[in-house]
Order: C-alpha cells, then structure tokens, then sequence
C-alpha cells in the first residue's frame, strides 16, 4: 500500500480548513463516479453498426418481434416450429363488406378456436394482434376523404374503439389504411390530387384521435406504406409524428420490369429505388421514429413483365435479415400465405428457409 505523509505549517484553523476541503473533493469525486455508472447502466444498449445503420431493437431480449400471417392458428404454431422460434405478432385483416364489419372485428367474435385471433393473443402477454385496417367500407362514396376529414364517420371510430375496449386485449398495433400508396385498396388509397392527399391525413389524424379518447386498450398506430409505388414522397402523406408510433413498409422480393436480374441486383433494386427500404428508414430516423415491416415474402417466379418474383432466393432473406437485425425494427411478420400475387410459402422455398431458421430461429441473432 502506498501511504501518502504530508506536514502542513500553520495555525489549527489552516489545518482544518484544509481537512474540510480534502473531504469535500472526495465527495464530490464519488458523487461523478455513481452518477456517471448510473448513466451507463441506464443508457439503452444498441445494436452493432452496419450498412443499415443503428438503433435500439425491438421486441424481446434485444432481438425484433416475429410475426406472421396465416390462415389460421394451427398454421401459425406450424410456421413457429417450421422456423423454431415462437411467434408473438399475428397479423388480422379488417372485413371491409361495410360500417359494421368494420368496426366490429370478426376475430373478435370468432367461436372457432382456430380462427380465435382474440383469444390467441389474450393467453400470452408477449402476443399482439396487428390488425389491417381500412379507413372506409367497400363501395364508399368517392368523396369519402373529405366527407372523413370533416368528421362525417367520427362514431364508427368510437365503436370500434369500443370494440377495442370490449376485446379484453392488453394492447394492438393498428395499420390503419395499410399500402395507402397503392390504388389497389379504394378504401385505403391517398387519392390522386394534392386535395384528397390533404383530407385523408386529416381524416386518417381524426381516427387516430378517436381511437384514443374511446379506447382503453394502449393503441400503436404503424403508418405503413408499400415500397416503390408511384414514386410518391412519403413526406405528402404523413399524417403527422403526434398520430404515428410506427414507421412501417411492406417487402416482397419482386423485381418489376427487370427480368433475369441476379440476386444482389434484385436486392439493390428493393434496398436503392425511390420509395425503397432506404427511403423508408431515413424517413423513419429523421422522424424518430421506430421501424417495422408489416408484410415481407419471397414470391413465386411469374410473368417477367409482373411482380417477376424469384422463387427460392436466399439472398433476400440473408438481407432482410441483416437489416431487421441492425435497425430498431419492432416486428417483422412474414406473409406464408400462397395468395394476392405471393404465390408460394416459405416451406416451399428450401434454401431460403435454411436461412431464415439459421437467423431468425432459436439460435439466430435477427
């Protein structure tokens, strides 16, 4: 031990004096060491840097939520062993025929217990339902964005929200008017003119706002667009940061209007062109807000001047997977369901498959 001896000259008050000062620095120096390991053990962890960038990650231990889309529960306990991890996000779609389908989920009502959605998601505190909604039935008038935003539909909000309160679910995660910037949902859809662009945000921050005065169940709105449609600028149809809690953007491995391109080409295109994967997450990042990626798939091999999916890629998914590990992606749900262009399951995809399993499953760092 190194012993440190010091003799002072003076009178008894300079003694003490000094006596006081020592004690105060060692105070204060203790003082700065706890509050500084505080701040380190408070400060979130982040995930390793990369080509995608960092943030914090989502769901459980460290890494993003899985979900998933399936006919039906027996399927989705067979996708979570296919893939062996469990899968804690369910992805439901609204029954558009009208107002009361609408705003009374039938998953909420289901008696068949495979079809139970409700129930599924109530046995487990880590499950969420993320539920597709749309902002107006089939066959509405064409004016229903203004008739919207001038709060013409604002109580069939408040009974969904009611139906939200009544559902006994612990919290949801609503994509309201998902794929908004595709005209292939006329209930979803932006419109075409800057005007019905203007009454839909205002409409779709009017729902927002009824949802959370007559819901009592915590409500996650995902504001989620598709990629590279239309090239219309994210920024136009943002409905505002106060209404949104999620970024969220669809992603299938399709490559249209480019036929016999290679795999890293394929990516390039899905990661790099307007309204793209980089698009979204520097939206996202300037708006702070977390990601997630609602719908994801590879699709069947078809007409090359379509959707020219390319079957069993691996190479989407290795990608998919290093960016779902290395943004703050809250869930990602994959679409195993051979339908609306897909065209094929991830069980049909073998090599793919060995991918997904090797980062997505049990031992898996996505």
């Amino acid at each position: 031990m190194l012993t440190l001896s010091v003799t002072f000259r003076g009178s008894a008050s300079v003694l003490s004096n000094w006596r006081r000062w020592l004690v105060g620095a060692v105070v204060l120096v203790l003082l700065v060491a706890t509050a500084v390991l505080l701040q380190s053990r408070s400060s979130p962890s982040r995930s390793p840097s990369g080509p995608f960038g960092t943030g914090d990650r989502g769901g459980t231990s460290g890494r993003a939520a899985l979900g998933v889309y399936s006919d039906d529960i027996q399927r989705l306990n067979s996708f979570q062993s296919l893939v062996g991890h469990p899968v804690t996000h369910a992805v439901a779609y609204i029954d558009e025929r009208d107002w009361t389908t609408l705003t009374r989920p039938w998953f909420f009502q289901e008696t068949d217990p495979n079809l139970d959605w409700r129930g599924w998601a109530t046995t487990d505190v880590r499950r969420r339902l993320v539920i597709s909604q749309a902002m107006v039935p089939k066959d509405s008038p064409e004016d229903w964005r203004q008739r919207g935003a001038r709060g013409e539909y604002d109580q069939y909000w408040a009974a969904f929200g009611k139906s939200l309160t009544d559902s006994g679910l612990s919290s949801v995660i609503i994509r309201l008017g998902w794929e908004m910037n595709g005209n292939w949902f006329s209930g979803h859809f932006i419109g075409n003119s800057p005007g019905d662009i203007q009454d839909w945000c205002q409409y779709f921050r009017r729902i927002v706002g009824r949802l959370r005065a007559d819901s009592t169940v915590p409500v996650q709105i995902d504001w989620n667009p598709t990629a590279r449609v239309h090239n219309v600028p994210f920024q136009s149809y943002y409905p505002g940061d106060d209404v949104v809690d999620i970024v969220g953007l669809d992603v299938y491995d399709t490559s249209y209007g480019r036929p016999n391109v290679s795999p890293e080409a394929r990516w390039r295109h899905q990661f790099e062109d307007p309204g793209g994967l980089r698009d979204v997450m520097a939206f996202a990042d300037r708006h702070g807000k977390p990601l997630s990626i609602p719908e994801w798939a590879l699709v069947a091999p078809g007409d090359p001047s379509g959707s020219n999916g390319a079957g069993d890629d691996p190479t989407f998914v290795e990608h998919m997977a290093q960016l779902i590990q290395e943004r703050h992606v809250v869930y990602h749900a994959y679409f195993n369901v051979p339908d609306d262009g897909v065209g094929m399951t991830l069980r049909e995809a073998p090599q793919a498959l060995a991918v997904f399993r090797r980062k997505f499953g049990s031992t898996g760092g996505a």
